[in-house]
């Protein structure tokens, strides 16, 4: 967030897995509530631009198999693009009657397109606080009722909706208790461990993900968000050798991301990305002291000067995201090699409790690490 402003923003601050476990139990109790004859809650999604608002809904509805559509209110004019157009209809077919003429409204295709898609979703009214002020008035029936004038979602549809912060420098209109006390709301904030389990499931290239790994703190900025990282990271795809072409990288990097963010970046690719060694290089490597634990020294102090704690926060960030990701316990090898780079002389105690920390969450796959009698000396400083 910024420090410059005051964002008014609603509901808990939640990243990871907290918050897909969050939006997945409000899908799972609007579902048993629609079963129950009751209305669901609609959900709103606070947070800045480019962080994964949107993204995080469209992936919810892929977990569950379920339909998807994405509107965007702050592209409606009118409201005919809510409700659809009106029609006069003749119910008893007799023109010369103008008293059983009524006026329905017909249909948006937007919400056909629901219809299409099947009986349960997700509709999805992406940057709703963006729109003008009548428009989201407008929606409010269709957040309380599921409904507008002439139609209604279909059976087993539930509305979620995004919001960048007011208070700030975001161009949104503010919205009343009457509008806000129709939804549940969560704010969704930037971590960059689950940002990378997210990237490699896409499979965004490592070496961006190396980088975001070791400067979380620069991703939050005006221009540089997890969105537009990702559009660089994509451009660097078929650049082979960054280094190589550093001219090249620089300017595709000042074209999506802040001068700041750029600098590190290149930084980065000069000075560390084509020697740090990839998690399943460390993982399977045949002997940790013999072949591993010099480059480990090289590359934390080069020169022999002051340790570079970030080059191994990369590093074991790697590596733990590489064991996260796999759902089958490592290897004999990875295994006794993943203690050694815990045990390693030179890693920094903090590291290596924030590492123990995230892969006790795998549960038994990394039972081997808490039943290593030197590891937990090093955590309780007990002897084994």
């Amino acid at each position: 967030m910024s420090k410059d402003f005051d964002y008014i923003l609603y509901g808990p601050q939640l990243s990871g897995k907290p918050f897909e476990r969050f939006i997945e139990h409000l899908y799972q109790g609007n579902a048993a509530r629609m079963r129950a004859g009751q209305e669901p809650v609609p959900c709103c999604i606070w947070g800045r631009h480019g962080i994964g608002k949107t993204q995080s809904i469209r992936d919810l509805a892929i977990r569950k198999g379920i339909g998807f559509v994405q509107i965007n209110p702050a592209q409606f004019e009118e409201m005919g693009d809510i409700t659809g157009m009106p029609k006069v209809v003749d119910i008893n077919n007799t023109p010369d009657n103008a008293l059983d003429d009524v006026t329905i409204y017909i249909m948006p295709d937007w919400a056909r397109e629901m219809h299409r898609q099947g009986p349960e979703g997700i509709l999805l009214l992406d940057d709703f606080n963006r729109a003008d002020g009548r428009i989201i008035r407008g929606i409010m029936q269709l957040l309380q009722d599921r409904r507008m004038v002439s139609w209604s979602l279909p059976e087993r549809w539930q509305i979620y909706l995004t919001a960048n912060p007011d208070g700030g420098d975001y161009s949104v209109t503010p919205l009343d208790d009457a509008v806000l006390t129709r939804m549940s709301h969560v704010t969704l904030q930037f971590d960059h461990r689950a940002w990378a389990d997210w990237a490699r499931g896409a499979r965004i290239d490592e070496r961006g993900i190396a980088f975001v790994l070791g400067y979380p703190e620069l991703v939050g900025t005006a221009r540089t968000t997890p969105r537009s990282l990702v559009n660089l990271f994509m451009q660097l795809e078929l650049i082979d050798n960054l280094e190589a072409e550093i001219e090249l990288v620089d300017a595709l990097a000042r074209s999506c991301i802040d001068d700041g963010s750029a600098d590190a970046f290149v930084g980065f690719v000069r000075s560390l990305l084509g020697r740090i060694p990839q998690a399943i290089d460390l993982l399977e490597v045949e002997d940790f002291t013999r072949d591993m634990a010099p480059l480990l020294v090289e590359i934390s102090r080069p020169g022999g000067g002051a340790q570079r704690v970030d080059v191994l926060a990369i590093i074991l960030n790697r590596v733990v995201a590489a064991l996260m990701a796999d759902r089958v316990p490592p290897s004999a090898r990875a295994q006794v090699n993943t203690v050694e780079l815990l045990l390693w002389k030179d890693m920094p105690a903090d590291l290596r409790f924030a590492a123990l920390t995230q892969l006790q969450g795998a549960g038994d796959r990394m039972s081997f690490l808490f039943r290593d009698a030197r590891l937990r000396a090093k955590v309780t400083g007990l002897a084994p």
